[in-house]
């Protein structure tokens, strides 16, 4: 125990071990570093404080591990690794059109509809979740008067960080989430899942983290609960690598988690777009009725297409606060630019 050390702490260290800093205090120094960084933390060395030059600083030995050179040589590349992925990123001017249903009118914005937008990035992924609610909702089921949702297996595979370069080949993140699938199907009895592949983690923007999101339904006569470590030693086969691997699974048939879920793995990423790709389908999916039009969800009323909104009427739209009580401003046939023929309207038609 060192006789040094504050408020009682024990620390099995010799006293050599242990540095005065220039407040009279003493504090442990640390002598394991780890041989790689955790993700979005960096390494520090222990070094004496600013404040004074302890006398028995000088006299004191500490081994010290170096630094692994393979931890040198990836952190100086995760900033290429985001560069080599990275694509150029737009934002468009958006057109205002106007809709018309028994409810009235009303201003609809529509942009380019291009993953590589800023601006249609929020739309874009929302239309994406919408299209996964609407799988789980075919699935549910009425009894008793209580509604049965699916139950949804939601599992992430991360790619381990020896291995991350090789992602920046289409090729490979293409064999690796050919893998997880088969996993999936294979170990698991997936009958069908919707993939999207995320180039970084929520937490830590700038760091090149890919992984695969899988919302999962299994077959009949297999259980939505997975054995975590079978699920870990499937991926390490799968990628023949001996270390641990980050993987991380959970079920529910909830509308709330189903709906969270769904928005989450469908983000749109405008940087990593091209590297990203689309919402991927895998296995049998259920079918959907065929959708003639866009029926609003009020008046259960076709809506239609009309036209452009002028700028004037625009303007008093983006003005308007949903939230104040008021009643939206009408829209005249004078702030409108109508649509000649049926077509055109259809070739300006990005809502939905």
């Amino acid at each position: 125990m060192c006789s040094r050390c504050s408020q009682g702490t024990v620390f099995d260290l010799p006293p050599q071990n242990c540095l005065e800093d220039g407040r009279g205090k003493a504090r442990p120094l640390t002598t394991t570093l780890h041989s790689y960084p955790k993700e979005g933390g960096g390494q520090s060395r222990p070094s004496s404080s600013s404040g004074g030059n302890p006398s028995h600083l000088n006299q004191a030995t500490y081994d010290i591990p170096s630094l692994d050179p393979y931890y040198v040589q990836y952190t100086e590349s995760r900033s290429v690794f985001i560069d080599q992925v990275s694509n150029p990123v737009t934002t468009c001017r958006p057109n205002y059109f106007v809709t018309e249903c028994e409810c009235g009118r009303l201003p609809v914005v529509s942009g380019c509809g291009k993953k590589t937008c800023t601006f249609c990035k929020s739309d874009l992924g929302m239309r994406r979740a919408r299209r996964i609610m609407k799988r789980w909702h075919s699935l549910m089921r009425v009894i008793n008067n209580y509604e049965r949702w699916p139950k949804v297996t939601y599992t992430v595979f991360t790619i381990p960080e020896e291995l991350r370069p090789n992602c920046l080949s289409k090729k490979w993140i293409t064999e690796y989430r050919r893998k997880a699938w088969l996993i999936l199907q294979e170990k698991f009895g997936a009958e069908f899942c919707i993939e999207a592949t995320h180039p970084i983690s929520e937490d830590h923007p700038k760091i090149f983290h890919p992984h695969f999101n899988f919302l999962w339904v299994p077959r009949k006569g297999f259980s939505n609960f997975i054995d975590l470590d079978v699920l870990q030693q499937s991926w390490r086969d799968a990628l023949e690598y001996q270390q641990p691997v980050d993987v991380w699974t959970h079920y529910s048939n909830e509308p709330a988690k189903l709906w969270k879920w769904s928005q989450y793995i469908t983000r749109i990423f405008p940087e990593f777009a091209a590297w990203s790709g689309c919402v991927r389908w895998y296995g049998h999916i259920p079918k959907l009725p065929k959708e003639k039009g866009h029926i609003c969800p009020v008046c259960q009323q076709y809506i239609r297409l009309l036209g452009i909104l002028l700028p004037n009427a625009r303007a008093m739209f983006l003005e308007h606060d949903p939230k104040s009580g008021a009643a939206p401003p009408g829209i005249k046939d004078s702030d409108i630019i109508f649509f000649k023929q049926k077509n055109q309207a259809n070739e300006y038609a990005h809502f939905g």
